[in-house]
């Protein structure tokens, strides 16, 4: 939001569509409801093959899609479409080049994590933790695991009193 001048999410569930809202979106949109050929920019993170090529119906002529959901099955798309309309399609893999940059944002404050964290277990709930992914559920996206309390095997060499990670 911070570098664009409007912000619109579109997804299929409910509660992340409130999610960005909440985060900063100035609109959010049903996957079937969002305006074709309206974005000139478009970032793909849900991984959904469905959502490529729907992404793909949102650009407008010119348009740049990042993709950085990792889909594991096949899409079909005409390719003259995307060179009749100049998109640009760019694999951004999975966003490493960027977490510096991003980790500093949620440092300086830029960034609230809060509203995209689900649960916290420590970190000997790892397996309760990837059980709640596997389940599917709605809403925050993120579940932490708080390393600070784990025996020293398990803590960041880099962080004397202990690290979390993501899962």
């Amino acid at each position: 939001r911070r570098y664009a001048a409007r912000v619109d999410a579109v997804g299929v569930d409910e509660a992340g569509l409130r999610l960005a809202l909440e985060c900063g979106a100035d609109a959010a949109y049903h996957a079937d409801d969002a305006p074709a050929g309206a974005y000139s920019l478009i970032v793909e993170a849900s991984g959904a093959a469905s959502a490529f090529t729907g992404a793909l119906r949102l650009a407008e002529r010119g348009a740049r899609v990042a993709v950085v959901g990792v889909a594991q099955e096949p899409v079909s798309f005409n390719p003259g479409e995307l060179s009749l309309q100049g998109v640009d399609i760019l694999g951004i893999q999975h966003g490493i080049s960027h977490y510096d940059r991003t980790v500093s944002l949620f440092g300086s404050g830029v960034l609230d994590a809060g509203p995209l964290v689900a649960e916290t277990f420590p970190a000997s709930s790892v397996g309760e933790a990837f059980a709640l992914l596997e389940r599917g559920r709605t809403g925050p996206p993120k579940i932490l695991l708080d390393f600070t309390d784990s025996p020293d095997s398990l803590r960041s060499p880099d962080s004397p009193d202990g690290a979390v990670g993501t899962a």
